[in-house]
């Protein structure tokens, strides 16, 4: 017979707050553009770093470019 009295405001605010951490998994698990694996990454820096594109010209930074565009930050 115990009652809870839930805060609307509260379970809101803590939405909001989970939200923002939504990006990251996004990032990683859940979203359609996600990060390469470790492996590849590492193979994409020692091929730009190779070829002297260790610059924005690089395939690791567009494939990172690529993800961070498609599940921005929140601000």
């Amino acid at each position: 017979d115990n009652k809870i009295e839930l805060d609307q405001a509260k379970i809101d605010a803590a939405r909001v707050e989970l939200d923002k951490l939504k990006y990251r998994t996004d990032r990683t698990e859940d979203g359609t553009t996600r990060y390469p694996n470790f492996g590849d990454q590492l193979d994409m820096l020692w091929h730009d770093i190779d070829t002297g594109k260790l610059d924005k010209t690089g395939t690791f930074y567009d494939a990172i470019k690529k993800v961070k565009d498609a599940n921005p930050k929140p601000s």
